[in-house]
């Protein structure tokens, strides 16, 4: 047995239900095989009641670990500890009275980004811009007080992965598959042309002074309703057959 560990079996933890608030014996979503074994004793002692005269810190000491990193690890997977042995601790009069939890002043810092992430499908990075918050502080915001949020998105991003690829579309790694802002440019006056006169597509391409094979499979990946409008022109006898697949 590791040094200081504690048998999960051996005492109730602080639970005021009398049952043990035990960390599961496999990593959680996020959590590296290295570091759920590091702290996986001291996760425990936080849930055992023979350690509640101890704070966190004191715990972390104890186990020869970051107090740092032990109040993280609680914060992001297992919240629930915290508020328990806090509770607990008021129970007993052995608070220390120090404040836990989200500050009012980080709260309304992060408000407009929050309401940003809950609405939108933007991502963090995104929404700390636009909110003009940091990133860092915004990403551990949501990880620390907003699980659901972080939840949710991370079963967006595993049903986005698991969809065959389609451009335009949100992808496994949270971001849309869009072309680059100097394709979107250089196509821009030849697809305005396309989208609002009856020229014919070859003839476009001529006038725009761009590669008619390149401008079509442009079209065919990021405008294929443009396409289609066009194959549906009866008049348009330079347009060869096009085969989408929606």
């Amino acid at each position: 047995m590791r040094k200081n560990s504690i048998h999960p079996a051996a005492e109730a933890g602080t639970s005021g239900h009398g049952k043990a608030a035990l960390p599961p014996s496999f990593p959680l979503f996020g959590q590296r095989p290295g570091t759920f074994e590091k702290y996986h004793d001291a996760i425990l002692a936080c849930s055992a009641i023979s350690y509640i005269g101890l704070t966190v810190s004191g715990i972390a000491r104890e186990f020869g670990l970051s107090p740092a990193g032990l109040n993280n690890q609680l914060r992001r997977h297992f919240p629930e500890v915290i508020q328990e042995r806090e509770a607990l601790r008021r129970r007993l009069g052995i608070a220390d009275g120090n404040f836990r939890g989200a500050t009012p002043t980080s709260i309304n810092q992060y408000a407009r980004a929050v309401h940003l992430l809950q609405t939108t499908d933007v991502t963090v990075l995104e929404a700390a811009r636009r909110c003009k918050v940091s990133y860092s502080g915004l990403r551990e915001h949501i990880l620390y007080y907003h699980k659901r949020i972080a939840e949710a998105r991370q079963l967006a991003r595993a049903a986005a992965a698991a969809e065959p690829f389609r451009y335009g579309k949100k992808t496994g790694n949270n971001q849309r598959h869009l072309p680059r802002a100097e394709t979107v440019k250089r196509y821009a006056p030849a697809l305005e042309m396309l989208q609002t006169t009856a020229i014919p597509l070859s003839q476009i391409c001529t006038l725009c002074g761009i590669r008619c094979g390149a401008f079509r499979s442009y079209l065919y990946k990021w405008h294929p309703d443009d396409l289609l409008r066009r194959r549906a022109t009866p008049d348009l006898s330079d347009e060869a057959p096009v085969a989408l697949q929606r």
